[in-house]
């Protein structure tokens, strides 16, 4: 088990408010629009390993929110 928090983009469609935040691990959550000016909200959560990854997954396809992409985010030293 990996014991080191690794770091996710999450890019759903449509614009979440902030109060979420807690849902998803007590994340940052940002809004903006993509290049088709359609609403995107952005998910930057910390993830202990892979069970609580697919936890995160899970919610989201739980609450019918449609992922755009996830991605790892490498932190710089």
């Amino acid at each position: 088990m990996d014991k080191e928090f690794k770091t996710y983009r999450i890019c759903i469609e449509g614009h979440l408010p902030d109060g979420w935040a807690s849902y998803f691990n007590d994340s940052l959550i940002s809004r903006r629009f993509d290049s088709a000016n359609k609403p995107v909200t952005v998910i930057m959560v910390k993830i202990k390993d892979k069970s609580e990854l697919y936890g995160i997954i899970s919610k989201v396809r739980d609450l019918g929110l449609s992922l755009i992409n996830l991605n790892q985010i490498k932190m710089r030293s």
